[in-house]
């Protein structure tokens, strides 16, 4: 059932409404961002508006703090990596040079770039599931009408980071491990068997593996709300996201295309700003005998620009995925007769 205290609405979806039958003409109570009943997409995209609206305090403000945490943390390395390597990476190659002279004179430089842009994206995509952790919760209880805290947030997700990390690594291993193999035995066959054989596996194997990315990204969609409001471990949140979606994969895939499509196109429109600024300050940093210190003002311009980007767009995205994740419970174990009793008992 879900657990709660005394009067307070629901924090938690272990096994509500499993297996529990929809009456024809169930009540349909909406206190919370929808109508607790099967959520069609219009419910679902607005619903995702609604919540960080509800919750503004946790959606923007917390999202802030975090992104912000987390931008400066990823910021210290990719910056230090770009202003030791951008020197040499401009630099006009040596006419006179072999080959082999001036793939090492890029080949440092270009690793210390990547070296540290790899950090910062590791960094920052840690504060990225910490975030979404924190949105769905938040969402889950914007549902039935609660306003969860900022404390009460942290004590909710704290206990499933790890639990995220380990499903992050796992689905990106699953997604990117089968393109990777691909490639190393189609340059295998082309360097040892035949070029035309591993030229045409490599194809082929590739356009298999994107398909089958894109079935498992989309059956594994609701595995972080199932991992965050169901707290189950990481291999039984895949499953049940599989479980909860099977039947309806192309419906989910539309509206993911679509929300991706939404958060895509306002993600350019307000990175536009920043991205002008920091090209132009990198740019005089090109033209300037003392570019340092423009270099740096130019990287932090673009990371905070993004920062700020994301903070608006990411909210949305964590909606959608949680409002989704309620349909399905809705619509196959009848959640929303548990929720409208749990609200009428918080009610009271």
């Amino acid at each position: 059932m879900l657990s709660a205290p005394p009067g307070a609405a629901p924090t938690g979806w272990q096994g509500v409404g499993a297996g529990a039958p929809r009456p024809y003409g169930a009540i349909v109570t909406r206190r919370g961002i929808v109508a607790i009943k099967p959520l069609g997409l219009g419910d679902i995209l607005d619903g995702a508006f609604k919540a960080i609206r509800h919750n503004p305090r946790v959606m923007i403000g917390l999202s802030l703090l975090v992104v912000l945490i987390t931008t400066l943390l990823s910021l210290a390395p990719v910056a230090a990596s770009f202003v030791s390597s951008y020197e040499a990476l401009i630099a006009t190659p040596d006419p006179d040079a072999t080959a082999n002279e001036a793939f090492e004179q890029f080949a440092g430089p270009f690793a210390t770039l990547l070296g540290g842009s790899l950090i910062g994206s590791l960094i920052a995509g840690f504060g990225g599931l910490i975030l979404n952790g924190i949105l769905i919760l938040s969402v889950g209880q914007s549902v039935v009408d609660r306003k969860i805290t900022t404390g009460e947030t942290w004590r909710g997700v704290r206990g499933r980071l790890l639990p995220l990390v380990g499903q992050s690594l796992l689905i990106g291993i699953c997604l990117i491990g089968p393109s990777v193999v691909i490639l190393a035995i189609g340059g295998a066959l082309a360097a040892f068997v035949d070029p035309i054989a591993g030229i045409a596996v490599t194809v082929v194997g590739l356009l298999a593996t994107a398909v089958a990315a894109v079935y498992l990204s989309t059956v594994w969609a609701l595995g972080p709300a199932v991992l965050v409001l169901e707290r189950v471990s990481v291999i039984a949140s895949l499953r049940r996201s599989r479980a909860l979606l099977r039947g309806v994969f192309w419906r989910t895939l539309g509206i993911l295309i679509l929300t991706s499509l939404i958060v895509g196109l306002i993600t350019q429109i307000l990175a536009i700003p920043s991205s002008l600024v920091s090209q132009v300050v990198i740019g005089f940093a090109a033209a300037s005998p003392d570019s340092t210190l423009l270099l740096v003002v130019g990287i932090v311009i673009a990371y905070v620009g993004a920062a700020l980007v994301t903070v608006l767009v990411y909210p949305y995205l964590a909606g959608v995925i949680s409002l989704l994740y309620i349909d399905r419970r809705i619509r196959v174990e009848g959640l929303d007769i548990s929720l409208n009793r749990a609200m009428a008992e918080n009610a009271a």
